[in-house]
Formats: C-alpha cells, structure tokens, sequence
C-alpha cells in the first residue's frame, strides 16, 4: 500500500513539474514566443481568468511583432522577387496570429496590424509588377528563339502575378498566350518487327498513353498532327531452345515368380523368387528463352529532354521428358510427361507489359 502512495505521489509532483515547465510563463521566459502564444490563448479560449494568461499573450504577441515585421522588412527591401515572396508569407503568418488572438489583445494592437496590412499591400503590389515584368522577359526570350521552356517560365511567372492581383491588367491575356506557346506536343508510334505479337495488341496498349498529357504536355499516339517532338518505339524478339540430357539409374529388387518346397510337415507351399532389374531414366530437358528487345528513338526539339533508350525483358522456362531404358519397374517414382509450354501469345503478352512499364517510367 505504502509502495502504491509512493508511485501515485511520484506521478503527481512529476506532472505538475511538467505542466509548470510548458505554461504559458515558463515558455515566454524561455523566449518560446510562439508557443507561449499558443499556448497562453488555448487558455484563454478555455475560459481562463487568469490575468497572467492575458498579459503572456500580449507579451508574446509583441515579441512576435517585433521579430516578424523586422524579417519582413529585410527581405522586402532587397532586390530579389523571390525574397519579396518570403516577406509576403511573413506577413501573412503575422496577420493569422493577430487574428487567432485579437479578441484578447489590447485595441491599440488593431492600429498597428492596420499598418501591417498596408504593408503587405504595397509588397503585393510590387510582386505582380515584377512578376508581371518577369513573365514578358521570358515570353520575349521564347519568341526570339521558340524554347518552349522560356514560355512556360512565362507563364509560371504571369500565375503568380495574378495571385497577388487578379485584376492586373491584361494578365488573363498574357497567360493564355503564354500557356498555349508553353505546351509541349509529343508524338508516340509503336511498330512490332516480328509475328506473334499483332499490331493491334501494341495499339491498344501504347494508346493509354494519351493519359500522361499533362500541364505544359499533350501527348499522341499514332495521330497525323503537327507536334515538337516524337518517340518511335520498335520491337524485336528473340527466341532459342537449348535441351540438356541427364540421366539417373535405378536398381530394384522384384518378385519374378516362385517355386514350391515342402515344409517340414510335407505340405507342399510356395516360396517367391526374387531378382535384380535395372533402369535408366533420360530426362530431356527443354529450356526455352524469349528476349523482347525495345528501342524508343527521340526526334525533335532540344527542349523536349527525351533521350533514346532502350528497353529488354526476358522470361524462360523449362519442360521435361522422361525416357526408360531398361526395365521400367525398376523405377520407384511418378514421371510426367505431360508438361507442355505456355502459349506464346500469353509469354509475348507478359514480356510487353514489363517493356511497357519500363517505359512509362522512363519516359514519364
């Protein structure tokens, strides 16, 4: 009993320990402002009545304040866009604290994010600009020398114009352009150069991959259409059947017959004869191979990134025939010789799938 009073006090004083160290004070002294934040207003948000709890919050707040508008300010003084991009995030995170916990601030805070807001607005601004500016340096690079790439750095550049203003002027426009300029048109063509696997097979299969068109991709099999780049995937197959012989020897005691002796009674009984048989059993083995070879050639512009590959698949299997030479009782054991192969078609099949796969990885 006195061992169970023992634990329980133990467990109490090392919760209250805990707690202590991670209110909201505790992580205000430790410079935790962010989460004394969080933590003094889940408090508060809990009913507290604890004054403590408010004046941590608006400590904390403050702290944040400082910390945040002064990053902010850094980066949004700099001539980097993509630093002005972090200033505006910055801002963002510090108009969510304020709003999370403004009904427990003091009024005088409302003036001062009012300033912040102003702030941002002016950095929204200056992000579309520049961003807009941005769009039609690469637009102009795409239509001095057609790299499809500078087109879609365009309109990257335009999207994110028109998140910091929608209503920027002519940004509708200019995206449309530059994503239509942007688009990348790929043509696919399957050709088989052997039987046993028909063209339709190919079509069928290869035709799924309309499916990977994407932004900035429009892919085509087998159309007669203007496009920037195509791969033309050829296929070949190999096949051999090479037979290894073995062989395994079996001796056998068996009864062949009897004769008839006379008991120490006089009765007349018979008694087996036994002898030696002897046998050999030839296993043919067949082990057949398909290799299916594919070769995807690239044509077209540089800025598609295709490269020519190419692509192997393997399967081999085996059957077996049993020969008896000799005498077949000899042999203690089931022989089959009923194995066949599997249909070709189905082997043809299995080995496209794989070639297929390792494409669509390659390629997309």
């Amino acid at each position: 009993m006195l061992f169970r009073y023992i634990i329980s006090l133990f467990t109490i004083v090392f919760l209250g320990l805990l707690i202590s160290c991670s209110s909201p004070q505790k992580l205000l002294e430790k410079g935790n402002y962010e989460k004394a934040y969080t933590s003094a207003l889940k408090s508060l948000k809990k009913g507290s009545k604890n004054r403590k709890d408010r004046n941590t919050l608006s400590k904390a707040f403050n702290e944040i304040l400082k910390e945040k508008e002064s990053q902010a300010k850094i980066l949004a003084n700099t001539n980097y866009v993509d630093e002005w991009e972090e200033a505006y995030i910055i801002y963002d995170e510090l108009i969510d604290d304020y709003n999370r916990g403004s009904l427990y601030l003091n009024n005088d805070y409302a003036t001062v994010m009012s300033g912040i807001q102003d702030q941002q607005n002016v950095l929204t601004m200056d992000l579309a600009e520049n961003l807009h500016k941005l769009g039609n340096d690469s637009y102009a690079l795409y239509v001095k020398n057609g790299d499809k790439r500078a087109a879609q750095d365009a309109f990257l550049q335009y999207e994110k114009a028109a998140y910091y203003n929608p209503d920027f002027p002519g940004i509708d426009k200019a995206m449309d352009e530059s994503y239509e300029a942007g688009v990348v048109r790929l043509l696919i063509r399957a050709r088989a150069a052997f039987s046993g696997l028909s063209q339709w097979d190919l079509d069928r299969k290869f035709q799924d991959l309309e499916r990977k068109s994407k932004r900035f991709l429009e892919v085509y099999f087998d159309k007669n259409i203007a496009t920037d780049c195509s791969i033309d995937f050829s296929f070949d197959i190999e096949s051999n059947d090479r037979i290894v012989e073995g062989r395994e020897r079996y001796s056998k005691e068996i009864e062949d017959g009897y004769t008839t002796q006379r008991d120490t009674s006089g009765a007349e009984i018979r008694v087996p004869v036994y002898r030696s048989v002897t046998a050999s059993v030839v296993n043919r083995r067949t082990e057949r191979t398909y290799v299916m070879r594919s070769i995807g050639e690239t044509y077209g512009n540089s800025f598609c990134g295709y490269k020519t590959r190419r692509f192997e698949q393997v399967n081999v299997e085996s059957i077996n025939e049993y020969i008896i030479e000799g005498d077949s009782r000899a042999v203690d054991r089931q022989l089959d010789n009923n194995q066949t192969f599997r249909s070709e078609s189905i082997i043809l099949g299995e080995l496209l799938d794989k070639i297929y796969y390792d494409m669509e990885r390659e390629y997309f």
